[in-house]
């Protein structure tokens, strides 16, 4: 389309492609035994005749790190990871930039990228922030995020730093209290990204781009940004055809807030977690009835702990059969609630 959004992760994890994790692929998973088999078989493929100058670089390494056994795939995902990056940045700012208001609210755009503190209150005229979500609600949702993002994203390298966390949550404020959707700026195949894995050393390119397309925006602190932040809204008023709304926020007691809130060891979490997606895949697409996981009957809850277990025809998923961590993940989880 006419706007390209990057179907990859940032580092270091990137599902479904080779050297999945931090550019390796681990001894004892599939990902090792699909490369190997290629490492073994591609030379007999006539399009793979050129392979070797990229294969020179895929190592098979023994006893190192926290992997007996694993290869090393050199630098390939971290090196495009960067490029996309760099282009999805420019990409963000476009979209910043075309946003209503944006004259009004750039200051304190720039703002939240810098993490300037006592924000957002120091940014915004106390008759803007009057008609706005409370920023505690975003604070509280993007730990949800990610918290749950992690489950998938980070099995490996933990928590994205809490400055990232922080500045994400800020620019989901200061765009989403007014009702623009930024779910989609991000680089990531997840649509509810919200830059969890934003890396730390793009947050410099992100600032110095806006700064070259808006020579407003040039370096200044956050004293400066504060005092024009609150000049540039002195004459605000918001439409009436178009308040001011929150949007995207994990709804009190939801599925994934109660999951969030359970008592379930981290590994089940990222298993029930990863598994009710697998279900919500066909399940809330169209493609298997619908049903609420909220209010399942003891009937509903016996019918999915023997469809889980049995292969055949009436197996769920339909494809491949959950394995046994998985499905008690699910199972307790369901039981909780």
């Amino acid at each position: 389309g006419e706007d390209p959004r990057p179907n990859w992760e940032a580092y270091s994890d990137w599902p479904n492609a080779y050297g999945s994790q931090s550019d390796t692929a681990v001894k004892g998973t599939e990902e090792f035994i699909y490369i190997s088999q290629f490492l073994d078989t591609f030379m007999d493929v006539p399009r793979y005749q050129l392979f070797p100058v990229i294969a020179r670089n895929f190592k098979l390494n023994r006893g190192r790190n926290q992997y007996k056994e694993y290869y090393s795939l050199g630098s390939m995902n971290s090196h495009l990871t960067q490029r996309l990056g760099l282009l999805n940045i420019r990409r963000m700012v476009d979209r910043m930039m075309k946003t209503s208001d944006y004259d009004t609210f750039k200051y304190a755009i720039k703002a939240a990228i810098k993490n300037c503190d006592q924000f957002p209150r120091r940014f915004l005229r106390t008759e803007v922030l009057n008609q706005l979500e409370d920023f505690s609600t975003y604070r509280e949702d993007q730990n949800k995020k990610v918290h749950l993002q992690e489950l998938s994203y980070f099995p490996y390298d933990g928590r994205p730093e809490k400055r990232i966390v922080e500045i994400t949550t800020k620019l989901r404020y200061i765009f989403e209290s007014r009702g623009v959707d930024i779910r989609g700026w991000f680089m990531s195949y997840n649509q509810d990204a919200y830059g969890a894995t934003l890396p730390n050393s793009f947050i410099p390119s992100l600032s110095r781009w806006l700064e070259y397309k808006d020579q407003d925006m040039g370096v200044v602190s956050c004293d400066r940004l504060a005092e024009r932040s609150i000049e540039a809204q002195k004459n605000f008023k918001f439409s009436k055809h178009n308040p001011p709304s929150a949007i995207n926020l994990i709804a009190e007691d939801s599925i994934l807030d109660r999951l969030y809130h359970s008592n379930l060891s981290q590994d089940q979490k990222r298993r029930a977690h990863n598994t009710i997606q697998r279900c919500y895949s066909c399940h809330q697409a169209g493609a298997a009835p619908q049903f609420d996981f909220l209010s399942l009957t003891p009937k509903q809850l016996e019918e999915i702990t023997w469809r889980t277990e049995n292969k055949g025809i009436a197996q769920m998923p339909p494809t491949t059969l959950l394995s046994k961590e998985d499905r008690e993940a699910l199972l307790t989880f369901l039981k909780s609630i």
